[in-house]
């Protein structure tokens, strides 16, 4: 069985947590007002009003959205990662498509459909202090999503000091 921070911690405490971390040390997520909506320990939800990431034409700067569906990925990574201790995230790969404007609230979504998954990484990570995730990323409505993203994160455990 592989240690899990999440036994001491409710997963929306991790999120707050990391939410109040990145925004400090990230002055790009603090200027589009980023907001960590739902962490349940298999979804996340991050959020960004469109009023700071508007373009000339009223809608999402696509700036914007890249960066959204980017660091929800690597969110979603670190949460995952944070249940085995210590770790460093960094995206490896990534490809998205706009597919419609976004003329409201930034809304991203990234869950875990398979729980195999979840658990290989995981023992990966513990085993061999590395391992990738590929994630994919949906930023509007299931049904009609104005951006599709998929990214492959690589989690490392940091050595210790």
């Amino acid at each position: 069985m592989l240690p899990d921070t999440m036994d001491c911690q409710k997963p929306q405490q991790l999120a707050e947590r990391l939410e109040a971390r990145i925004v400090q040390q990230i002055p790009l997520l603090a200027a589009m007002q980023l907001c960590f909506d739902e962490y349940d320990g298999q979804r996340l939800r991050l959020s960004a009003p469109l009023a700071p990431n508007i373009n000339d034409k009223g809608t999402a700067f696509g700036g914007s959205l890249a960066t959204l569906a980017t660091i929800t990925g690597w969110c979603y990574t670190t949460l995952l990662a944070d249940r085995i201790g210590a770790n460093e995230v960094v995206v490896a790969e990534s490809q998205m498509s706009y597919l419609a404007p976004v003329e409201g609230r930034l809304q991203s979504r990234c869950e875990m459909d398979d729980p195999h998954l979840l658990e290989q990484f995981l023992a990966r990570l513990a085993a061999q202090g590395r391992a990738s995730l590929q994630l994919k990323v949906i930023i509007g409505e299931e049904a009609e999503p104005a951006l599709s993203y998929c990214g492959r994160y690589v989690a490392r455990l940091r050595s210790p000091l």
